[in-house]
Protein backbone atom coordinates (compact mmCIF):
# COMPACT_ATOMS: atom_id res chain seq x y z
CA UNK A 1 0.00 0.00 0.00
CA UNK A 2 3.06 2.29 -0.36
CA UNK A 3 3.63 3.48 -3.33
CA UNK A 4 6.53 5.75 -4.69
CA UNK A 5 7.63 7.53 -7.59
CA UNK A 6 11.22 9.09 -8.18
CA UNK A 7 12.42 11.82 -11.31
CA UNK A 8 15.59 12.55 -11.19
CA UNK A 9 17.46 15.35 -13.66
CA UNK A 10 20.20 17.67 -13.87
CA UNK A 11 18.43 20.80 -12.86
CA UNK A 12 15.70 19.36 -10.51
CA UNK A 13 14.57 16.18 -8.57
CA UNK A 14 10.77 15.08 -7.92
CA UNK A 15 9.72 12.34 -5.54
CA UNK A 16 5.68 11.35 -5.74
CA UNK A 17 5.20 8.94 -2.40
CA UNK A 18 1.66 7.87 -0.94
CA UNK A 19 0.39 5.60 2.02
CA UNK A 20 -2.32 3.85 0.03
CA UNK A 21 -3.45 1.88 2.86
CA UNK A 22 -6.71 2.70 5.36
CA UNK A 23 -4.53 2.64 8.44
CA UNK A 24 -1.90 5.90 8.77
CA UNK A 25 1.72 4.48 8.75
CA UNK A 26 5.45 5.65 8.61
CA UNK A 27 6.95 5.62 4.52
CA UNK A 28 10.62 5.73 4.02
CA UNK A 29 9.99 7.66 0.78
CA UNK A 30 13.35 7.40 -0.19
CA UNK A 31 15.16 10.99 -1.10
CA UNK A 32 17.41 10.88 -3.94
CA UNK A 33 19.49 13.06 -2.45
CA UNK A 34 20.19 15.27 1.58
CA UNK A 35 19.46 18.99 1.36
CA UNK A 36 16.41 21.01 1.07
CA UNK A 37 13.65 19.82 -0.77
CA UNK A 38 9.85 21.73 -1.05
CA UNK A 39 6.27 20.14 -0.58
CA UNK A 40 4.71 20.85 -3.81
CA UNK A 41 1.26 21.39 -1.81
CA UNK A 42 1.75 23.06 1.71
CA UNK A 43 4.26 24.94 -0.36
CA UNK A 44 6.33 24.32 3.19
CA UNK A 45 10.02 22.88 2.94
CA UNK A 46 11.86 20.05 4.45
CA UNK A 47 15.77 19.69 5.82
CA UNK A 48 16.31 15.74 4.40
CA UNK A 49 19.59 14.90 6.55
CA UNK A 50 18.58 10.85 6.43
CA UNK A 51 17.80 9.92 3.10
CA UNK A 52 15.92 6.96 4.68
CA UNK A 53 13.87 8.59 7.52
CA UNK A 54 10.63 8.16 7.75
CA UNK A 55 7.94 10.97 7.25
CA UNK A 56 4.48 9.46 9.06
CA UNK A 57 1.38 10.18 6.30
CA UNK A 58 -2.51 9.60 7.17
CA UNK A 59 -4.28 7.04 5.26
CA UNK A 60 -4.67 7.58 1.78
CA UNK A 61 -2.31 10.95 1.83
CA UNK A 62 0.58 11.25 -0.56
CA UNK A 63 3.20 14.37 -0.86
CA UNK A 64 5.11 15.91 -3.44
CA UNK A 65 8.52 17.24 -3.03
CA UNK A 66 10.53 18.72 -5.24
CA UNK A 67 14.37 19.89 -5.46
CA UNK A 68 13.55 23.18 -6.62
CA UNK A 69 10.86 25.60 -5.13
CA UNK A 70 8.29 25.68 -7.73
CA UNK A 71 5.80 28.59 -7.21
CA UNK A 72 2.03 29.12 -7.99
CA UNK A 73 -1.43 28.74 -6.62
CA UNK A 74 -1.94 25.16 -5.72
CA UNK A 75 -5.56 25.71 -3.91
CA UNK A 76 -8.16 23.85 -5.60
CA UNK A 77 -5.72 21.12 -6.97
CA UNK A 78 -6.32 18.41 -4.45
CA UNK A 79 -10.06 18.33 -3.11
CA UNK A 80 -9.47 17.76 0.62
CA UNK A 81 -7.32 19.60 2.81
CA UNK A 82 -5.48 16.65 5.08
CA UNK A 83 -2.36 18.99 6.45
CA UNK A 84 -3.28 19.28 10.09
CA UNK A 85 -1.29 22.44 10.70
CA UNK A 86 -3.63 24.32 8.26
CA UNK A 87 -5.47 26.95 9.63
CA UNK A 88 -8.81 26.29 7.79
CA UNK A 89 -8.76 22.56 9.09
CA UNK A 90 -12.32 22.05 10.74
CA UNK A 91 -11.99 21.35 14.42
CA UNK A 92 -15.30 19.51 14.70
CA UNK A 93 -17.40 17.11 12.97
CA UNK A 94 -20.62 19.43 11.30
CA UNK A 95 -23.15 18.38 9.40
CA UNK A 96 -24.81 21.80 7.42
CA UNK A 97 -28.10 21.90 6.09
CA UNK A 98 -28.39 20.60 2.10
CA UNK A 99 -28.89 22.82 -0.46
CA UNK A 100 -31.40 23.92 -1.98
CA UNK A 101 -34.01 22.46 0.82
CA UNK A 102 -36.91 21.75 -0.19
CA UNK A 103 -35.05 19.81 -3.26
CA UNK A 104 -35.78 18.07 -6.64
CA UNK A 105 -34.46 15.77 -7.53
CA UNK A 106 -30.75 16.44 -6.15
CA UNK A 107 -29.47 18.21 -3.15
CA UNK A 108 -26.08 19.20 -1.97
CA UNK A 109 -24.90 17.25 1.59
CA UNK A 110 -21.56 20.22 3.06
CA UNK A 111 -19.59 18.37 6.41
CA UNK A 112 -16.94 18.85 7.71
CA UNK A 113 -14.55 16.69 9.30
CA UNK A 114 -11.73 17.35 12.26
CA UNK A 115 -10.15 14.13 11.64
CA UNK A 116 -9.53 11.01 8.62
CA UNK A 117 -12.53 8.88 9.42
CA UNK A 118 -14.84 6.11 7.96
CA UNK A 119 -17.93 7.98 6.71
CA UNK A 120 -21.11 6.62 6.35
CA UNK A 121 -24.70 8.95 5.13
CA UNK A 122 -27.59 7.42 5.58
CA UNK A 123 -31.18 9.08 4.77
CA UNK A 124 -34.40 7.74 6.29
CA UNK A 125 -37.98 8.33 5.76
CA UNK A 126 -39.92 10.30 8.81
CA UNK A 127 -40.68 6.74 10.28
CA UNK A 128 -36.98 5.57 11.02
CA UNK A 129 -36.50 3.76 7.76
CA UNK A 130 -33.40 4.03 6.03
CA UNK A 131 -34.35 4.52 2.32
CA UNK A 132 -30.79 4.88 1.26
CA UNK A 133 -27.14 5.00 1.99
CA UNK A 134 -26.04 8.17 0.02
CA UNK A 135 -22.18 7.53 0.64
CA UNK A 136 -19.63 4.61 2.80
CA UNK A 137 -15.94 5.07 2.76
CA UNK A 138 -12.67 6.61 4.37
CA UNK A 139 -12.42 10.57 4.32
CA UNK A 140 -9.58 12.67 5.23
CA UNK A 141 -9.92 16.10 6.87
CA UNK A 142 -10.99 18.57 5.69
CA UNK A 143 -14.98 20.19 4.05
CA UNK A 144 -16.64 18.07 1.89
CA UNK A 145 -19.53 17.94 -0.54
CA UNK A 146 -22.06 15.46 -1.68
CA UNK A 147 -24.89 15.63 -4.46
CA UNK A 148 -27.67 13.20 -3.47
CA UNK A 149 -30.55 12.48 -5.84
CA UNK A 150 -33.68 11.90 -4.53
CA UNK A 151 -35.28 11.01 -8.13
CA UNK A 152 -35.98 7.35 -6.55
CA UNK A 153 -38.04 8.59 -3.30
CA UNK A 154 -41.62 9.78 -2.76
CA UNK A 155 -41.93 13.58 -1.74
CA UNK A 156 -41.61 14.14 2.56
CA UNK A 157 -39.43 15.15 4.76
CA UNK A 158 -36.41 12.55 4.85
CA UNK A 159 -33.47 12.80 7.97
CA UNK A 160 -30.03 12.62 6.87
CA UNK A 161 -27.26 11.01 8.94
CA UNK A 162 -23.64 11.50 9.15
CA UNK A 163 -21.68 9.31 10.90
CA UNK A 164 -18.27 8.91 11.80
CA UNK A 165 -15.92 6.41 14.11
CA UNK A 166 -16.81 8.21 17.19
CA UNK A 167 -19.74 10.66 16.31
CA UNK A 168 -22.77 10.78 14.03
CA UNK A 169 -25.14 13.92 13.58
CA UNK A 170 -28.47 14.52 11.76
CA UNK A 171 -30.57 17.30 10.13
CA UNK A 172 -33.72 17.12 7.91
CA UNK A 173 -34.25 17.88 4.43
CA UNK A 174 -37.61 18.14 2.59
CA UNK A 175 -38.07 16.49 -1.03
CA UNK A 176 -40.96 18.38 -3.21
CA UNK A 177 -41.61 16.87 -6.62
Amino acid sequence: PQKRLVMTHPDIDVLLFGNFALTDANIIPGFTKTGTWYDYFRGTSLQVTDTHGAIPLLAGEFRLYTTKKIDGNRRGLVSTTIDELDPERPTQLRLLPNYPNPFNPTTTLHFELPKTSPVTIDIFDILGRRVAQALNTTLHAGTHQFIFDGSNLSSGTYLVRLTTDTQSLSTKMMLLK
